[in-house]
């Protein structure tokens, strides 16, 4: 068995792996719908925590979740714990799974 050592790298997706992974779809989708570009994932990390309202709602319509009541606004009050999301939306889980 191989010695793995702190800090060394595991394993590391080939290209076609990366090319087709759901998070890079989500950033061609934000490139495409929202002019958003991200080279790498520490910047839409960063984008993600500093715009976070505009983060959450790009993830609503990128799966494309499916309401019978849109929200209010995304984020409503930002207090943790008991930060309250979406508020005033109604979606039914069954629909979206």
């Amino acid at each position: 068995m191989k010695q793995v050592t702190e800090g060394s790298l595991l394993w590391s997706p080939t290209d076609a792996v990366q090319a087709n992974a759901n998070l890079t779809r989500y950033m061609r989708w934000l490139a495409e719908n929202h002019n958003l570009h991200f080279d790498n994932y520490p910047d839409l990390w960063q984008w993600s925590v500093d715009q976070i309202d505009d983060f959450w709602e790009s993830i609503w319509h990128f799966f494309e979740l499916r309401w019978s009541h849109s929200p209010e606004t995304i984020l409503a009050d930002r207090t943790m714990p008991g930060a309250e999301w979406f508020p005033g939306a109604r979606l039914n889980y069954a629909e979206n799974i």
